[in-house]
């Protein structure tokens, strides 16, 4: 039997849900590209805390996404309108994308970016940017699969994490939508 699959909005009772899908995705996607220390001191409660405090900011524009098989998270999204200076206020950006490992390479997250892609197009927006880590190919080669293009521009993002300093360069990707 298959079950279901369904896109939807997020709710406050999602984010544990949101929280272990962000866990388990980061420490494996980005085990060869961040400090291993810091991918071990990543823990449910902090990622709670993150999810909860980036649920409590989302924009009027911006929309936080669930995607369900049955009853459970496998997948999240968000975006919101861009805030970058240079991005026209027609550009939304999307600004995590995680689905669970045991769900890479099964059309999911294609399915759920399209989702994004159709609300924030229905809602006026004529294109979209999103930031990766220079480093890792698996997420750069999918964006590029569904038609996105680095742009060319770059940034370096520096943050604590579990205590300790967390710097990596990022490149821009865009899209027309």
């Amino acid at each position: 039997m298959t079950l279901p699959v369904e896109i939807r909005p997020a709710l406050l009772s999602d984010i544990p849900e949101i929280a272990q899908v962000h866990l388990a995705s980061s420490k494996i996607a980005y085990r060869d590209i961040i400090d291993p220390l810091l991918l071990d001191g990543l823990s449910s409660a902090g990622r709670v805390a993150l999810w909860e405090g980036r649920f409590a900011r989302i924009g009027p524009a911006g929309r936080l996404w669930v995607q369900c098989v049955g009853s459970d998270v496998i997948g999240f999204a968000l975006c919101d309108a861009a805030d970058e200076e240079q991005a026209s206020t027609s550009t939304c950006e999307l600004k995590s994308l995680y689905l669970t490992p045991q769900r890479w390479d099964s059309g999911f997250g294609a399915s759920l970016i399209a989702h994004v892609v159709k609300e924030f197009k229905d809602h006026g927006f004529n294109s979209m940017i999103l930031w990766t880590i220079r480093q890792n190919s698996r997420a750069r080669s999918f964006y590029e699969r569904i038609g996105y293009s680095c742009d060319g521009l770059t940034r370096i993002t520096r943050r604590k994490e579990s205590g300790l300093q967390l710097e990596y360069e990022e490149i821009r990707y865009s899209k027309a939508l």
